[in-house]
């Protein structure tokens, strides 16, 4: 009797074990799916490995500039349309701001996608706004999400496309394009552009600083400048070449 006893106890817990262990599984498969574990805010160095990518056959773009499939009723997360007239840039951005990279490998559905889908950096406010709004996006060869900011290196195809459009809550943000840079990529302090740590100014100073230092980087000079009190916008994509070249937009709002 003992004996019957103790061989049902060891079958109940070898089955409580073997249910924990798969609860265990399904629980963390469901949280890396889900990406719900908390990510160091968002830092330059940590996403360039990834930002400039090659697109694959079994990766076919949804369509992105379809306003009727993509708004804010289908996805929270979307906080605006980024456009630019005259190229493929014409997207629905995100932000996720506990999570700060989430579209970095997701598309607006959530679904993974080494496409992935533009989106502001986690700190930066929309509704206030920021000083300097960011926003990330890879370079995919066929041309696609941010590939087209390439074409800015040509100072002439800058005078044709000086205009950003940004649309927040149905309002039109308008920005000028004022630097154009084109940076390989260090993690040595001083060489390299910390735009992504601008967002807003400790003072006048702070603010004449940053843009002092875009514009000196600027392929060309585009005559723009901007004063404290003025907003930006910075656009950020890594080249798909063998140099690693980082290649960023700052624009000024009209």
């Amino acid at each position: 009797m003992k004996s019957k006893v103790l061989l049902a106890l060891i079958i109940i817990i070898v089955i409580a074990f073997i249910v924990g262990i798969i609860f265990a599984v399904t629980t963390a498969s469901k949280r890396i799916e889900e990406n719900l574990e908390p990510e160091e805010p968002t830092k330059v160095e940590t996403i360039w490995s990834i930002m400039g990518t090659e697109s694959t056959p079994d990766q076919v773009p949804y369509p992105y500039a379809d306003k009727n499939a993509m708004d804010y009723g289908k996805n929270k997360d979307m906080i605006g349309w980024l456009t630019i007239d005259g190229t493929a840039i014409d997207y629905p951005v995100m932000q996720t701001p506990d999570y700060p990279d989430y579209y970095l490998v997701r598309d607006f559905f959530k679904k993974p996608s080494t496409y992935g889908c533009p989106y502001v950096q986690s700190n930066c406010n929309l509704k206030k706004p920021s000083d300097n709004i960011i926003i990330y996006s890879h370079y995919m060869k066929d041309g696609t999400m941010f590939a087209e900011l390439e074409k800015y290196k040509d100072s002439d195809f800058y005078k044709e496309h000086k205009t950003i459009t940004f649309e927040i809550d149905g309002k039109m943000n308008y920005y000028e394009v004022m630097a154009v840079i084109d940076q390989a990529f260090t993690t040595e302090d001083d060489k390299t552009f910390k735009f992504n740590e601008f967002v807003n100014a400790f003072d006048p100073h702070s603010f004449n600083q940053f843009v002092s230092q875009a514009k000196s980087l600027s392929i060309f000079d585009t005559g723009i400048d901007a004063q404290p009190g003025d907003k930006l916008l910075t656009l950020a994509t890594s080249e798909y070449n063998e140099n690693g070249e980082r290649f960023i937009i700052v624009a000024k709002r009209k």
